[in-house]
C-alpha cells in the first residue's frame, strides 16, 4: 500500500476556491504545485478535504472475516488529485441549496439527507457546480417530475461537482489503511452479523466508536461528525447512509489493474458504499460493494460529493 505523496507549495488555499495559488516566490514560470494534499476548503458551506493522486490496493485479503466474492485486490492508481466532502450531505444544507428536503426521517437537520435517488444526487452536485460558476458534470432533464441525469463524459475531466468514483471513495476513505475499518482494526471470525452488542475489532477498537450500524443506531440515521472520522478527516465512511458513487455496478477486475476506473459505460445498478444504520457490521467494511437502483428511494442511501482537479 503506497502512501499519498505530499506536494510541496508555499501557497496559501483560499477559503471557496478549489486550486491553491501556488505561484513561485520569483518570476519564473514553475508549474503550479496545487493544493497541498488534505487541505480543506468550504463549498456551499460543506468542508472538502483534497485527496492527492497516487495509487492504492483496493478490495480486501482472501482472508479478511465478512469479505465477499466481489472484493479481490488490485492495484489501482488514481492520476488526478480530488476533492472529496468530509461529511455526507446533511438535510440542512440539501433543503438550502435546492429547497426540499424529501428525507425519510424528518426534523433532524444536522443527518444526513437519505431517500434521494442517483439522479437527483446528481441533480444536486450539477446545482453546486452553477452556484460555484463552474460546467455542469451531467446532463439532466426533467419530464414533469421524471428526473433523469447522465455524465457528460468522464468525471475525471468533468470541471464541475459531481458523485465520487467507486476507486475515489474506497481510496479516501481508506486514507491508506490495509485493515477493515478506519481503526485499523478488522471483525473477529462470529461477529460479522451481530446486531444486538458492541462489536469489538481484532485490534481491540470497537466499531461503535467509528460506526453507526445496526448494533449502534437505534435503526434511524444519527447527525454526521458525532463519531471519530478516519485518519484523513472524513466522517461517517462506515454506516450512518451509504454513499451514492459514479459508477454503474459491475463484478468488478478481478486482479487487474487499473488506472482511472469509473465502471463500465452502462448498466441496471449504481454501486453505492460505506455501509448504513441498517447494516450488519461485514457491510460497513472499506471494501463492501452494494447495487442500488439508481431509480429508487432509499432511507439508508445518502450524498457526499466530489470535484477533479487536473
Amino acid at each position: 500500500m503506497s502512501r499519498f505523496k505530499h506536494q510541496a507549495t508555499s501557497a496559501l488555499c483560499c477559503a471557496i476556491a478549489i486550486a491553491c495559488s501556488g505561484k513561485p516566490d520569483s518570476g519564473d514560470s514553475a508549474p503550479d504545485p496545487g493544493p497541498d494534499c488534505l487541505s480543506v476548503i468550504t463549498v456551499q458551506e460543506m468542508d472538502m478535504v483534497y485527496v492527492c493522486g497516487d495509487e492504492f490496493t483496493m478490495g480486501s485479503p482472501d482472508d479478511e472475516v465478512g469479505r465477499q466474492d466481489d472484493e479481490t485486490q488490485h492495484q489501482v492508481t488514481l492520476t488526478h488529485g480530488f476533492y472529496i466532502s468530509t461529511y455526507q450531505v446533511t438535510q440542512e444544507r440539501y433543503e438550502a441549496i435546492t429547497g426540499s428536503n424529501p428525507s425519510f426521517f424528518q426534523d433532524c437537520p444536522s443527518c444526513p439527507v437519505e431517500w434521494v435517488d442517483w439522479h437527483e444526487a446528481a441533480s444536486l452536485a450539477n446545482t453546486i457546480s452553477e452556484l460555484e460558476g463552474l460546467s455542469p458534470c451531467y446532463s439532466c432533464i426533467d419530464d414533469e417530475g421524471d428526473l433523469e441525469c447522465e455524465p457528460t463524459g468522464s468525471p475525471y475531466s468533468c470541471e464541475g461537482y459531481r458523485l465520487p468514483t467507486e476507486a475515489e471513495w474506497e481510496m479516501a476513505a481508506r486514507a491508506g489503511e490495509s485493515a477493515a475499518f478506519s481503526s485499523g482494526g478488522s471483525l473477529v471470525s462470529g461477529t460479522e452479523n451481530e446486531c444486538m452488542n458492541s462489536v469489538e475489532l481484532d485490534n481491540g477498537t470497537y466499531l461503535d466508536d467509528f460506526a453507526w450500524y445496526c448494533s449502534s443506531s437505534d435503526y434511524q440515521t444519527h447527525g454526521v461528525g458525532l463519531v471519530d472520522p478516519n485518519p484523513w478527516g472524513l466522517y461517517d465512511v462506515h454506516g450512518n447512509v451509504f454513499d451514492w458513487c459514479q459508477d454503474w455496478w459491475s463484478d468488478g477486475p478481478g486482479s487487474k489493474a487499473q488506472t482511472d476506473p469509473w465502471g463500465p459505460v452502462s448498466g441496471s445498478y449504481r454501486i453505492t458504499r460505506g455501509g448504513a444504520w441498517t447494516s450488519y457490521p461485514k457491510y460497513t467494511r472499506f471494501s463492501y460493494r452494494y447495487m442500488s437502483d439508481p431509480t429508487v428511494h432509499h432511507h439508508d442511501v445518502g450524498v457526499r460529493l466530489a470535484r477533479s482537479l487536473p
